[in-house]
């Protein structure tokens, strides 16, 4: 027995000598560490055995079984490593542990040769069948002669162990010895040196076997590869050949740009967009043609490109045609880079949008000068809105100011509008800082008043005759005269801003004739609606207020003086024997003689004072803030004033005229303007019955009653 041992720890020995060297020397997958680190512990294993008697039985015995054991399950492991499959190593311990324990048992607590032999039998078999299990049912690709030669190995091993375990445990006496076992037991031993030593070898061949089915799988995909390679090839050549055909024909220019920004190559629609030859444009700079506000833009797409932050981006770029003409250009560019990331070049497609995006601008001028045409005509239209509704020259001039520059914009000006008498004409209203008029200037200073039509100058250096201005004109200028009929209303000048083209100002001009248009007949309709007015309110022969202005002031007027606290007298007056004297001079006498004396009444009152044509030859005074003594020497000045005038008719004179007059005060918070006439009334009726040409006050006796006798 012992020298079987020798024997097997000798073939151990070389079998790990041989292992390790594969291990180090060759190629190995993993687990064949593993198969390695099992041949050394049963080499270990060996060793102890041989010390039996030397030794301790727990090296000798329990420790040199354990490492057999560690031997299999080493090999196990390697085994799934090597099939790529998992391990599990709380197993594999509790397979060493419960055996160790088990050994220890029967070593030292109850002492058994046999079941030793046993028990370490069955340990070996469950895990040679596990190892068996595992090549036989979880085959590879690469399973061959070494893989079949390990499964036969390890099923005669698994049979002579459990055959030894049978043997041992049923048939064979105790053994006292195990050093001095029967021959049974060496053969058995003996066949277990052999299964190490061909187990190692397949070991080797399954190596080696997987290494040259590795081999020819890498040469498969090699040639699959060179195969693919031949194909990409064709196919690359073919698509090259595509490519510079769809680079050369293409419909819009085509150039491939490097990283300095410079064309390599271009085509033939390139060349033509840009009028320069192929040979002149390969190696030109792209920010050679592009104006140098654009440049940029291709610089930053090539930087950002390079640092890998974009691969294509699409952008429009303005460019210099050869003759000088301004091209609008539509790039689109990406980069191309090789199989590692870095960039090779671009390649950029540039398609002439010139005409689409003059034709974009045109568009968007047109609705820009449509917009701002409606948005004049609505000014325009809002501007009439408030200025028919407006009640005076003063507040039309306003309104006409607040929407000039809703219609002229930046453009400055004014409103002048001529005197009713007189050759003046006044600065009425004015928009922006650049009108430069005068506030005041006779007609005649005016070019187009002379002219009769508009006036415009496009070159105000060149212009003669004007004197509005307070200085020379310093950009181009228009004048609009407002004339009905021959009748001169007024002029509008529009001063224009020094950008204005020629176009514009034409636009500026329909504009501001449309806009005097509209100037004119309001204020024609002003100074009708004034007319009118003073015909509503005014007696035609005398030109006073008439009888209905006086029914519409006089409580207006008592009202105020109430609130004020302010006297207020009213007189009457009437011109004496004023029938008689028509009826002897004729009635054009008469009309002449209430004439003259409703224009001394305009003269002679006050600003406040108010003066109305009562009926035939009465006439009314309003005196406000003037109390009844006031009024009386008033009054009777007046009646002298009348005295003294002298009237001629058809070169006749006419007889002097004399009046009568009666006043009444208003008395505190009185507010009917009847009562108040019918006291002047009857103070008139008085100063008649006492002998007419005097002033009697209501208030007075009729026999204190003052009365002046010519």
């Amino acid at each position: 027995m012992t020298t079987l041992l020798i024997a097997g720890l000798a073939i151990s020995v070389a079998t790990n000598i041989g292992m390790a060297t594969v291990l180090f020397t060759r190629r190995t997958y993993p687990g064949f560490g593993y198969w390695v680190l099992g041949t050394f512990c049963r080499t270990i294993g060996g060793i102890l055995m041989l010390s039996r008697g030397e030794l301790s039985p727990f090296l000798t015995v329990v420790l040199a079984n354990v490492l057999l054991l560690a031997d299999l399950t080493f090999y196990l492991r390697g085994l799934q490593l090597f099939r790529d499959l998992p391990t599990s190593l709380p197993m594999e311990i509790g397979l060493l542990v419960s055996f160790g324990t088990l050994l220890a048992w029967f070593t030292v607590i109850v002492p058994s040769i046999n079941a030793r032999i046993v028990l370490f039998c069955v340990y070996s078999s469950a895990v040679q069948l596990l190892a068996l299990r595992l090549l036989m049912t979880q085959r590879p690709a690469d399973f061959g002669s070494g893989d079949r030669l390990q499964a036969f190995t390890l099923g005669v091993m698994t049979l002579a162990e459990l055959a030894r375990a049978l043997y041992t445990a049923f048939f064979a006496a105790p053994i006292g010895d195990f050093l001095a076992a029967p021959p049974t037991q060496g053969v058995l031993i003996l066949w277990g040196m052999m299964s190490v030593l061909l187990l190692a070898l397949s070991q080797i061949i399954m190596n080696a076997q997987r290494i040259e089915y590795d081999y020819h799988l890498a040469q498969r995909r090699l040639e699959q590869d060179l195969a693919e390679r031949e194909t990409a090839a064709a196919a690359l050549s073919a698509s090259e050949t595509r490519f510079r055909l769809a680079f050369d024909n293409a419909n819009t220019g085509m150039a491939l740009v490097d990283l300095q920004g410079c064309f390599p190559k271009v085509n033939d629609r390139m060349s033509a967009i840009f009028g320069y030859a192929k040979a002149e444009l390969e190696g030109m700079s792209v920010n050679t043609l592009a104006l140098s506000e654009d440049a940029s833009i291709s610089s930053d797409f090539i930087a950002r490109a390079i640092r890998g932050e974009v691969e294509s981006a699409t952008f429009e770029k303005r460019y210099r045609h050869r003759c000088g003409d301004l091209i609008y250009g539509r790039v689109s560019s990406s980069v191309v880079r090789d199989p590692r990331g870095e960039t090779l070049y671009f390649i950029s497609q540039v398609q002439d949008i010139t005409h689409s995006r003059q034709t974009e601008v045109s568009l968007r001028r047109s609705l820009m000068d449509l917009q701002r045409h409606d948005a004049q005509m609505v000014a325009l239209n809002r501007m009439n809105e408030r200025l028919l509704s407006c009640d005076g020259r003063a507040a039309a001039y306003g309104i006409f100011a607040d929407s000039a520059e809703s219609l002229f914009g930046s453009h400055g000006g004014g409103l002048v509008v001529a005197h009713e008498q007189g050759d003046a004409l006044e600065l009425v209203a004015s928009w922006g800082e650049r009108h430069g008029l005068r506030p005041h200037f006779p007609a005649r200073d005016c070019a187009a008043f002379r002219q009769g039509g508009v006036f415009a100058v496009a070159d105000p250096r060149g212009c003669r005759g004007c004197n509005r201005f307070q200085g020379p004109p310093e950009s181009r200028y228009l004048c609009v005269p407002l004339a009905i009929q021959d009748q001169p209303l007024g002029l509008l000048q529009i001063v224009a801003v020094d950008s204005l083209c020629d176009g514009n100002f034409a636009e500026l001009r329909t504009l501001a004739m449309t806009v005097g248009e509209s100037i004119k007949l309001t204020l024609s309709n002003l100074a009708l609606r004034e007319a009118l007015r003073e015909q509503a309110i005014r007696d035609g022969l005398t030109g006073l207020f008439n009888r209905r202005y006086l029914e519409e002031t006089l409580p207006r007027e008592l009202a105020r003086c109430n609130r004020v606290g302010e006297p207020l007298t009213v007189a009457m007056l009437d011109l004496d024997h004023f029938k008689r004297f028509n009826d002897t001079y004729g009635h054009e006498a008469g009309d002449l003689a209430l004439s003259a004396v409703g224009h001394l009444l305009g003269e002679w009152v006050r600003g406040s004072d108010i003066v109305c044509r009562y009926g035939g030859e009465e006439l009314m005074l309003i005196l406000p803030g003037t109390p009844p003594d006031d009024a009386r020497r008033r009054l009777d000045a007046l009646r002298s004033a009348v005295m003294e005038m002298r009237l001629q008719c058809h070169g006749l004179d006419l007889p002097g005229i004399t009046v009568s007059i009666g006043s009444a005060a208003a008395c505190p918070y009185e507010l009917e303007a009847s009562d108040l006439i019918r006291r002047a009334d009857l103070a008139l009726y008085r100063a008649k019955a006492q002998g007419r040409n005097r002033v009697v006050d209501f208030e007075a006796r009729p026999g204190l009653a003052s009365a002046r006798v010519p």
